[in-house]
Order: C-alpha cells, then sequence, then structure tokens
C-alpha cells in the first residue's frame, strides 16, 4: 500500500530512521511466513535450502518494489531500502528457523 502512494502522500514521521526499521519489520515478517510457508509444505527439503529460496524469493519482492517506485510520482528506488529488506529477511528466517529446533 505504501508503495503506490505518491510521495507527498507518504506520513511524515519525526522518528530517526523510520522508514528503514518499518522495512526492516516488515521484511521480517515477509521472511518468517515465507519460510515457513515453504518449510510446512516441502516435507523433507533441507532447512539451509529453504533457508536460502526465503531469502531469494523475499529479496526479488523487495527489488521489484523498488523498480516499482521508480514509477510513483516523487518517489525513487533506494539502495538502503533493499539493505533493510534483506537485513529483516535474514533476522526473520534466522528466527523462524530457530524457533522450531526446540
Amino acid at each position: 500500500m505504501f508503495s503506490s502512494m505518491e510521495g507527498r502522500d507518504l506520513p511524515r514521521v519525526s522518528v530517526f530512521h523510520a522508514d528503514k526499521i518499518a522495512h526492516i519489520l516488515l521484511y521480517f515478517v515477509l521472511g518468517s511466513f515465507i519460510f515457513r510457508a515453504i518449510r510446512e509444505s516441502s516435507g523433507k527439503i533441507d532447512v539451509v535450502k529453504i533457508a536460502v529460496l526465503t531469502i531469494i524469493i523475499a529479496s526479488c519482492y523487495g527489488l521489484s518494489d523498488e523498480f516499482h517506485q521508480y514509477y510513483v510520482r516523487d518517489r525513487a528506488p533506494d539502495p538502503a531500502d533493499l539493505l533493510a529488506d534483506f537485513a529483516g529477511i535474514n533476522i526473520g528466517v534466522y528466527l523462524t528457523r530457530r524457533g522450531k529446533r526446540g
């Protein structure tokens, strides 16, 4: 939803790097959900392969989202957003993978 909003319509937040924090949190959830979906539907696939596949899928989504912003008025792709997305994905995969061990 936020990705399609024009730059002037985005909410103004005074918190330092709030947009990067939001990227990390949203992609944490995305990475966690994708990891769980693949793990639950894949049977006996190695958990490392599931993690790699999750990171690839979620990162491609983040990349496509940033590319999409090139076409939205008053918006531009931001490599720092991609880094925040990637961090969130990896945290989500790590914690989800770790949580299943118990």
